[in-house]
């Protein structure tokens, strides 16, 4: 004979809502006082973007710097499920502020992966491993902390004049340009027949004269487009 209980909430505490009330079998078909109420946790399915955060009735948003692919979960007391932390940082404290009301976040100090490069490597924006220097940059190598925003280590060549500066490419991109050798290396300046001034925080012009034409020397901020 089965008999179906009933819970009245009042009873219970909140997280009660997150489990179902199964039916009790007594064996002996008789109503006694030793039958035991089995619950069964409510399942969640989040989507991508969310997750299911301990003693919560229902999926939230991913926190910042966590990620969350979606998934179905039961509902736990104690357990944050479907949040992964990025691997671009450090987890260096966490606070779990569930104790007698329910979750709604996570707190979490940050702090950001540092990465020694060797010379000739650089970190690139929101990167988080050093990457081989490209043949128009220098990289002097260092220590950085991963940004999300920021190319660090890596720097152009540059042309010094005075207190003005001209950027140097790796391919020629003119004809006649100024070359520049650097080691083994051979870098290119930009020359035009256009009065223009090296750069745009230049108020000089560099003149070449070649092949019996005068040229103005720039750089991509203001040499003209060929």
């Amino acid at each position: 004979m089965k008999k179906i209980l009933f819970v009245f909430i009042g009873l219970y505490s909140s997280n009660a809502f997150a489990y179902y009330t199964e039916t009790i079998q007594n064996q002996c078909g008789v109503i006694d006082n030793n039958l035991n109420a089995v619950f069964t946790p409510i399942p969640y399915t989040c989507d991508s973007g969310e997750f299911l955060p301990a003693y919560t009735l229902g999926c939230e948003p991913c926190p910042d710097d966590f990620i969350c692919s979606g998934g179905t979960y039961n509902f736990s007391d104690n357990t944050h499920q479907g949040a992964t932390l990025s691997s671009n940082y450090i987890k260096h404290d966490m606070t779990n502020m569930c104790a007698t009301n329910i979750l709604h976040e996570l707190i979490a100090i940050f702090t950001p992966n540092v990465h020694t490069c060797t010379p000739g490597y650089y970190l690139p924006a929101n990167i988080d491993v050093c990457t081989i220097c490209p043949q128009n940059s220098f990289c002097s190598g260092g220590t950085f902390t991963f940004n999300e925003t920021l190319d660090q280590g890596i720097f152009p060549h540059i042309l010094h004049v005075g207190n003005d500066i001209i950027y140097l490419k790796s391919e020629k991109q003119t004809t006649p340009s100024l070359n520049i050798k650097i080691g083994n290396d051979v870098f290119y300046a930009h020359m035009t027949q256009n009065q223009t001034y090296m750069n745009n925080a230049s108020e000089h012009y560099l003149k070449i004269q070649y092949d019996n034409n005068l040229y103005y020397v720039c750089d991509d901020t203001t040499c003209p487009q060929q």
